[in-house]
């Protein structure tokens, strides 16, 4: 017998040896195992997200006939973070060539830009059902210096059997800074239009909301690039050193932490972290504020937190009446023609006070 044929030869006995094997002992080997169909779509509370992570993400898988469990009963979960480029448009795993199973954080290669490492790992990984999961998004999940957004595929491991359980797509976006509030202030009655300046701030009608003390700026007004917004103020009783949040696909921002690297002022010039807070003065209007004294006019007083009080009445010096108020920003109020006080000369300019 030839060396060639030799050698093939062996090849057949060792693979009928190890198919005789695998026979003997399939019943055995596959009846405690789970059989996983193809990986189901994922469906994450949030799809967007800051750069550099940190926030909590829950993902729903969803069933399927050939898999109603997707995330069974003894299954050992591990979410992975692998960057969606050129040549890595799904998880690793997907295609039948390819180890169902994490890679190395070096083994993706991060093409279609320059990015951080290609895999990152999730962390706190939770199992709350054989649907739904819970993890953390890792803090190396970076922008780098140009980048603006980047993509990255979720994939959802079972790694106790190596299996690719269920992916999805999850993109990154720069966080907001705020660099100057243009006036910082309003009356109480609101009404006010402010421009925030700063970046990181999302184009896409609704996507950027703001509020101050927590009540909603109206009318926002983004510019093409993202670094500059108008809005109205809302109504807000009179106070000082509140903040001004604005939130984006990328996270949220304080005006008392411009910056948003959650510390405090380090007076470096590199960092506009000098907190930029936002008042409300008491600011009240009456309309019409002028009128002569032969005619009756109605009044209109505007601010915030009117409530049922005592005015008194033009006509008697002691009686009184409730002012109507139409609501807690505005109330009404008669004014009676000024009359002279008793015995007043005719050319007098004296007048009771409405």
């Amino acid at each position: 017998m030839n060396k060639s044929k030799k050698a093939t030869r062996q090849k057949w006995l060792y693979g009928a040896v190890a198919l005789g094997t695998a026979a003997a002992g399939v019943a055995v080997a596959t009846a405690d195992l789970p059989a996983y169909a193809a990986p189901v779509a994922l469906i994450l509370s949030s799809t967007t997200g800051p750069s550099a992570g940190g926030n909590a993400l829950t993902g729903t898988a969803t069933p399927t006939t050939a898999n109603p469990s997707p995330f069974p009963d003894g299954s050992t979960l591990a979410v992975q973070f692998q960057f969606y480029g050129t040549s890595n448009t799904s998880c690793y795993g997907a295609a039948a060539s390819q180890t169902a199973s994490p890679r190395p954080a070096a083994s993706v290669a991060a093409s279609g830009g320059t990015t951080t490492a290609g895999v990152q790992n999730a962390t706190g990984v939770k199992r709350v059902s054989t649907t739904k999961i819970a993890f953390t998004v890792p803090t190396g999940l970076s922008l780098v210096s140009g980048q603006t957004t980047s993509k990255w595929n979720v994939c959802v491991y079972d790694t106790s059997t190596s299996s690719l359980l269920a992916t999805t797509t999850y993109t990154i976006n720069a966080r907001p800074k705020i660099t100057s509030i243009t006036p910082a202030s309003s009356p109480s009655l609101g009404g006010q239009t402010i421009t925030i300046n700063g970046e990181g701030f999302a184009t896409t009608a609704g996507a950027t909301t703001a509020t101050i003390g927590g009540a909603a700026l109206t009318n926002i007004k983004m510019n093409s690039s993202g670094t500059s917004f108008t809005a109205v103020t809302p109504q807000h009783a009179p106070d000082s050193a509140l903040a001004v949040i604005v939130s984006t696909s990328g996270g949220t921002v304080s005006s008392l932490d411009p910056d948003n690297n959650n510390l405090p002022q380090d007076n470096s010039n590199a960092t506009n972290d000098a907190p930029i807070p936002f008042s409300y003065s008491n600011g009240v209007t009456v309309t019409p504020n002028t009128s002569p004294n032969t005619t009756s006019v109605d009044i209109d007083v505007r601010g915030v937190g009117f409530q049922d009080f005592i005015l008194p009445d033009a006509n008697s010096d002691n009686d009184s009446e409730v002012a109507r108020c139409c609501s807690s920003t505005r109330l009404t109020r008669w004014v009676r023609p000024a009359r002279r006080w008793p015995n007043a000369p005719a050319s007098s300019s004296s007048t009771t006070p409405s």
